[in-house]
């Protein structure tokens, strides 16, 4: 209660103690700078607010409140013994909640405007959370529609690039320019490299659509590593031959077998050669190392492929693994596909409860990792037998 008058403060406040409605702690100020020290130290519902205090007027010390947090969270009330429209409308632009005059205050009106009051504020307070929540939203709607936009314009610029590859070497063919036998083979061979990239991109797209509907379900075994090693050379030999990109295996001894899908795990690991190759100059090293490893206290395997290339700049790297990273962000000769690449490789290793990471630095690599629990099978035993322990000791 902000009033210079002490009669009109003691008026108010045997008004609210009367009130059989609510129950109020009053505090009370006979100064506008008197108010302003009580909103240092105090939290209030309410104010209730004379136009006229001997250093400013209530108008104006609204105005002075307009950008304090506590002020807007708070109903004020406008006591005056004027009875003008033109009063009551400035207090209600200046931010009021209500305007009473003095003279017909008792103690139910005061009663139903303070709660009137207050039940605004919390009202409008709660429609402006709403449109922050709904302003958040929109803003994640529309960068949602800028991804999907960017999207469709590299799925259809990806698919667009080897189907007319593929249509003019056929054509090639089929209209008898190709003069001899060689030559209808090589150009026969470039349509197939058409086909299979095509069928990687629609790979992607599946892989992509399975895992963010959750229908991509694994299959888990125990992996031998130095099988898995070999399963991904006769993947990536040929490109790397092409490349002319040496690859380095490297299996640390003792390294234990991991329990995941091989499949899964070999397409992480081709996605992190593929990308490695690309990247990576003529006559340069790409190395694939296993090693045993702990990763939240849990024994695991981390598997690493590492080269030399143009390597990721710092700001980059936790962004990598985001879908169509690539496309907004990567500019390289040798860049293509969809950019989905990593983030299918993120969303499989986080499926095997496992984790994902790159150390790079520009100008001299990166190495791209995973982390793999060691088998379930094996887990699962050691825990049986320690509870066949605990129940034979009872």
């Amino acid at each position: 209660m902000v009033d210079d008058d002490p009669i009109d403060r003691l008026f108010c406040k045997t008004c609210l103690e009367k009130s059989e409605e609510q129950s109020y702690d009053v505090f009370e100020a006979n100064s506008g700078a008197a108010a302003l020290a009580l909103l240092h130290t105090e939290s209030f519902d309410c104010m209730l607010l004379d136009q006229n205090l001997p250093d400013v007027t209530g108008i104006e010390l609204l105005d002075n409140l307009s950008d304090n947090e506590q002020f807007q969270q708070m109903a004020v009330i406008i006591l005056t013994g004027q009875d003008t429209v033109e009063v009551a409308a400035q207090a209600l632009r200046g931010g009021a909640a209500d305007y009473l005059q003095k003279k017909s205050l008792n103690t139910r009106p005061l009663d139903r405007a303070i709660g009137n009051a207050t039940e605004k504020v919390r009202l409008e307070q709660a429609i402006f959370q709403e449109r922050e929540v709904l302003s958040a939203a929109n803003e994640q709607l529309r960068a949602k529609h800028r991804e999907i936009q960017n999207f469709y314009h590299q799925v259809s610029h990806e698919l667009r690039t080897p189907l007319t590859s593929l249509r003019e070497f056929v054509s090639i063919v089929v209209d008898g320019l190709a003069e001899d036998h060689d030559e209808q083979q090589e150009y026969l061979n470039y349509a197939i490299e058409s086909c299979d990239r095509l069928s990687g991109l629609v790979d992607d797209l599946l892989d992509a659509t399975r895992l963010e509907s959750g229908k991509l379900r694994l299959r888990e075994e125990e992996i031998p590593l130095s099988e898995l090693f070999a399963l991904l050379e006769r993947t990536v030999t040929g490109l790397a031959r092409e490349a002319e990109v040496n690859i380095v295996y490297s299996l640390q001894p003792d390294t234990p077998n991991i329990w995941a899908d091989p499949e899964r795990i070999l397409q992480v690991l081709t996605i992190f050669m593929t990308n490695a190759i690309k990247f990576t100059s003529a006559h340069g090293e790409v190395t694939v190392h296993a090693s045993a490893s702990t990763t939240n206290g849990l024994k695991s395997v981390r598997l690493a492929v590492k080269d030399n290339g143009c390597g990721i700049a710092e700001d980059y790297q936790e962004a990598v693994f985001s879908r169509l990273f690539q496309i907004e962000q990567i500019e390289h000769e040798a860049s293509s596909g969809l950019g989905l690449g990593l983030s299918i490789a993120k969303e499989i290793v986080e499926q095997h409860s496992g984790t994902i990471g790159v150390e790079s630095k520009p100008g001299i690599g990166s190495e791209f990792y995973i982390c793999i629990p060691v088998e379930k099978q094996q887990q699962s035993d050691d825990a049986a037998e320690a509870a066949a322990r605990a129940i034979k000791n009872l």
